[in-house]
């Protein structure tokens, strides 16, 4: 591959080899208050984060036709770039990539990096029009706390990072069907947003997208949705209604942290893996049905959601995580497939209205705190394979009566391990 080409102040050139990668990172480029002209050979994909950051010279930039992905904050504080052509191949530009370019060319308050729109001039305005061949934003209307109006040109592909985060009086938006991806944080604060749809274009949908979207009453994922960031819908308090397509994998996690007010979710059977805190606090949600998919349950995943009562774990899971459904306190019936061989610490603190548990064979491990403070809890049947039960397991569980343990199982208790 070619090298990329660095020219300065003097008139010095510098080639400087890009990484096997194909990625070219921070430490390759020197003396950056100096530098005035870069050329970057095809084949590079991708511009590292903070690249030409502080590069107050910089005023020509030559970007390959290969160019798919371009930094955080990559061009930030190049003061002196007056145009840049970003070739039709780049998908995805982060956050903060173009502040402080004040020398971009600026249409009607937008300022412009090629054909994406990349900030405004003056935060304060009611409403922006944007040019009709724009093909993408990233954080364009940040903190336009006043925007109540803005219609999305027809051929727009990219809503990338922050577009529209903190636009708090930002009621709805129509997202043209020619969008492939929201990015991260790109409605994040939008507090008074509630009515979107997001057309069958859109394939990827970024960490804390929505996130305290707290008037979004409900939300559709089409079919094309294959990946939905961590946090994407945290702490959109009045969400009652998620319909999630069979195309997505994962539910990461924060996905739905915090939504109070969600009753109605399905996990598809396309799901995997539901990670950490993904339901944490959904204080609405009364019924969880995980399809036989599902192999893996973060951490801490429904702690909190106090009105579930009834949860059959899927005979594909081989632990129960740390603080799993800790404090659910409506859960009454809950089902230990064969399948599990560990119960996490608190995995069950504070479900207080379990009055039964039937740990099955299979399970050898079962950890501290895990049964602590289940107050209605009166029977327990034991694993015949139990080798370890740490201390406090079943703490504060004043109406147990009922204990059965096989005398033949593996179980060793040392003396300072208060088990109950």
């Amino acid at each position: 591959m070619e090298r990329l080409v660095l020219k300065y102040r003097n008139g010095e050139e510098c080639p400087v080899p890009v990484g096997a990668d194909l990625v070219v990172k921070v430490d390759r480029i020197s003396r950056k208050g100096e530098l005035v002209s870069v050329e970057i050979p095809e084949g590079v994909l991708e511009l590292g984060a903070n690249l030409f950051d502080g590069c107050s010279s910089l005023t020509s930039i030559s970007l390959p036709s290969s160019l798919k992905v371009i930094g955080d904050a990559a061009f930030k504080g190049c003061r002196s770039l007056k145009e840049i052509s970003i070739p039709a191949s780049v998908k995805y530009i982060y956050q903060n990539t173009f502040e402080g370019c004040s020398s971009l060319p600026v249409y009607e308050n937008v300022r412009y990096a090629g054909k994406w729109a990349v900030g405004v001039t003056d935060k304060n305005k009611y409403r922006y029009s944007l040019r009709e061949d724009t093909v993408g934003l990233v954080n364009t209307f940040c903190q336009c706390a006043y925007l109540t109006d803005i219609t999305l040109p027809s051929g727009l592909q990219y809503i990338c990072d922050a577009s529209f985060k903190d636009c708090t009086n930002l009621t709805e938006i129509q997202i043209p069907d020619t969008v492939s991806c929201i990015g991260n944080m790109a409605f994040e604060n939008c507090s008074y947003l509630n009515n979107v749809t997001i057309p069958q274009s859109v394939s990827l949908i970024g960490s804390s997208a929505f996130e305290n979207c707290s008037n979004l009453s409900k939300i559709e994922l089409p079919i094309s949705v294959t990946s939905v960031g961590s946090s994407a819908f945290c702490k959109c308090k009045e969400l009652k209604s998620v319909v999630f397509p069979h195309s997505i994998d994962e539910i990461k996690s924060w996905t739905f942290y915090h939504c109070y007010s969600l009753v109605d979710f399905t996990i598809p059977c396309s799901v995997k893996k539901i990670g950490s805190s993904s339901f944490s606090c959904c204080k609405a949600i009364k019924k969880i049905i995980m399809p036989d998919s599902v192999a893996e349950i973060g951490r801490a995943a429904f702690e909190g959601c106090i009105s579930i009562s009834k949860i059959i774990i899927p005979n594909s899971i081989t632990e129960i995580c740390d603080y799993t459904f800790s404090k659910c306190k409506s859960l009454d019936e809950v089902t230990i497939p064969m399948s599990v061989k560990k119960i996490g610490s608190h995995a069950f603190k504070e479900c207080e209205s379990i009055k039964e548990i039937n740990i099955p064979d299979s399970v050898t491990s079962i950890d501290y705190f895990a049964f602590d403070n289940c107050s209605s809890l009166t029977t327990v049947k034991l694993s015949s394979s139990l080798q370890k039960m740490s201390r406090f397991a079943f703490s504060d569980c004043p109406n147990l009566t009922s204990l059965t343990l096989n005398p033949k199982a593996p179980i060793r208790l040392l003396s300072e391990d208060y088990v109950f």
